[in-house]
């Protein structure tokens, strides 16, 4: 703070590196998120197996409860899993080009081999 109680301004170039680095803070915040998605839809699975599991054992109705329950956890973590994808990315929002802009990638012609096709054809 200055003495006159307000903040110093940044200039523009710090401004520009600020931003750059809060877009990757944002950017990595959302990938441990979608990491974590991961991490749930496991754990869904694994707890509708340890469910089923504890069914068989119960009622004795060996193999049926842990099918039931492992597909029961499948469902349940799917749903939950493409819900938060979803809202990860409606929050991720557009997607900019990179400063120096999109590079175009060309495409090999069909017709044209490569050194590697020529080792295969020896017998």
């Amino acid at each position: 703070m200055t003495a006159t109680g307000s903040t110093p301004s940044r200039d523009r170039t710090s401004d520009s590196k600020g931003s750059r680095k809060d877009e990757e803070r944002r950017i990595d915040r959302i990938g441990w998120r979608l990491a974590g998605v991961g991490g749930e839809f496991a754990s869904h699975v694994l707890a509708g197996v340890l469910i089923g599991l504890g069914i068989d054992w119960y009622f004795g109705v060996r193999p049926w409860g842990i099918l039931g329950g492992a597909s029961a956890g499948l469902a349940v973590g799917m749903l939950q899993f493409i819900r938060q994808s979803l809202k990860l990315n409606r929050e991720m929002g557009p997607v900019s080009p990179p400063p120096e802009g999109w590079k175009e990638v060309e495409d090999e012609p069909a017709d044209k081999e490569d050194e590697r096709d020529e080792d295969r054809s020896r017998p």
